[in-house]
C-alpha cells in the first residue's frame, strides 16, 4: 500500500544490501485498491498482502480465515501523517497545534481505540460525518475510501472512518471546514512522486 513498485523495489534492494541476506524469495504483484488485492487473496491469486498493521487487524476481525504473518521480513509498524505542500507552513502550524490537542486531551486514544485497536468481528466500524460550520473556510483533504478502518466508503456512499472522526474532531478545533476527495492508492503515488510535500506531526503509530 501506497509505494509504487519502483520504489518497493529500491526499498528491498537497501534492506538487502544492508542485511547481507536475501529477504525476498517470492515475486511482488501490484494492485490499484485493498479491494482487488483481497480478491487476488481469496482466489489463490497471491499469497499473502502487505499493508498496514491496523488494516491487517480490521480484514482479520472481518474474515477470520486471514492471520496475520508474525517475524515476516518486511514486518513494518504503522506510521501515519498528514502532507502539505510546503508552502502551507501556516496551516501546518494550526494542524500541529490541533493534533496536540486531541493527544494531551485524550481525544485521540479514544478515536484509536473506537476506530482501530478495538476493532472486532462483532462490531462495525462506528460512521461518522464531518461536521459542518457555516461561513467557515474549507480544506480540501484527499483520501483513498478504500483503508479500513482509516477510511473507507460507506454503504450509503460516504466516506467515513478514522481519518474522518480525526478531521472532524480537528475542524471543531481551529473552525474550519474539511472537504473529502477521493483518489486511489495508485493515484496517491503518482501525486506523491510528483508532488513537493511536507510531512506533519505522526498522528500514533502501531
Amino acid at each position: 500500500m501506497n509505494i509504487t513498485e519502483n520504489a518497493f523495489k529500491e526499498l528491498v534492494n537497501k534492506i538487502e544490501s544492508a542485511l547481507k541476506v536475501d529477504i525476498i524469495s517470492h515475486r511482488a504483484v501490484f494492485f490499484n485498491n485493498l479491494n482487488v488485492m483481497q480478491a487476488g487473496l481469496q482466489s489463490q491469486q497471491i499469497d499473502e498482502i502487505s499493508t498496514y498493521r491496523s488494516v491487517a487487524r480490521y480484514i482479520i476481525a472481518q474474515n477470520p480465515k486471514y492471520t496475520v504473518l508474525e517475524n515476516h521480513s518486511l514486518d513494518f509498524v504503522d506510521a501515519f501523517c498528514f502532507a502539505l505542500r510546503k508552502d502551507h507552513e501556516d496551516l501546518r502550524n494550526v494542524l500541529d497545534s490541533a493534533i496536540t490537542e486531541l493527544k494531551d486531551n485524550g481525544t485521540l486514544d479514544k478515536l484509536v481505540n473506537t476506530y482501530i485497536t478495538k476493532i472486532n468481528s462483532a462490531e462495525e466500524i462506528p460512521e461518522t460525518e464531518l461536521p459542518h460550520i457555516e461561513g467557515a473556510d474549507t480544506i480540501k483533504v484527499a483520501v483513498t475510501g478504500d483503508l479500513p478502518p482509516m477510511d473507507y466508503v460507506a454503504a450509503d456512499g460516504h466516506s467515513t472512518g478514522f481519518n474522518v472522526a480525526l478531521l472532524g474532531e480537528i475542524g471543531k478545533i481551529i473552525g474550519k471546514n474539511f472537504e473529502l476527495i477521493r483518489v486511489d492508492s495508485a493515484g496517491s503515488n503518482r501525486w506523491r512522486n510528483t508532488r513537493r510535500f511536507r510531512c506533519l506531526r505522526r498522528t500514533f503509530g502501531h
